[in-house]
């Protein structure tokens, strides 16, 4: 491939291996973005319940479903939050109960807008509220709902300071 350049220019053409070692850079900047994107994604994104285990530390029962997720624990910087929900089967709550380390029964889930999920069974008061040992964190609020005979809904808030 000839290169045009002017018969007056001091700048030499770029060798093979000039062009090749730029081409490599950009190559590994795109790269570097792909894979940046994909972290947002499953950090900020990603609304599943993998993600509310992952980001709270328990394992959640097979009857899981309509998970939420908010917070800022994706940036793992200074103090942050997670802020799920998720529905799941009624005869499903004793063993998920007994799986927690409840310490109290009282929580302090925030109300900013970046914690803020959009189930509208949280509006209701909670029949049952725990203090638990977090996995993850330094502490994990759980609050239970009752939507209806067979299901209850769940609302988790894990917290880094």
């Amino acid at each position: 491939m000839s290169e045009t350049r002017d018969p007056g220019s001091s700048v030499p053409a770029p060798s093979a291996g000039e062009r090749w070692f730029g081409r490599s850079v950009w190559g590994l900047g795109l790269l570097m973005v792909a894979a940046a994107g994909f972290v947002a994604y499953e950090a900020m994104l990603d609304q599943s319940t993998d993600r509310i285990a992952r980001e709270h530390g328990i394992a959640l029962p097979a009857s899981a479903s309509n998970p939420e997720c908010r917070g800022d624990a994706w940036h793992m910087i200074l103090d942050r939050g997670a802020s799920s929900t998720f529905e799941m089967a009624r005869k499903d709550l004793c063993g998920f109960v007994s799986k927690l380390k409840v310490q109290g029964s009282r929580t302090s889930i925030p109300g900013n807008e970046v914690y803020r999920v959009s189930a509208a069974w949280t509006k209701s008061h909670p029949m049952a509220s725990y203090e638990c040992e977090s996995p993850t964190g330094d502490f994990l609020d759980v609050q239970i709902f009752p939507i209806d005979c067979k299901r209850v809904g769940v609302r988790l808030y894990t917290d880094w300071n």
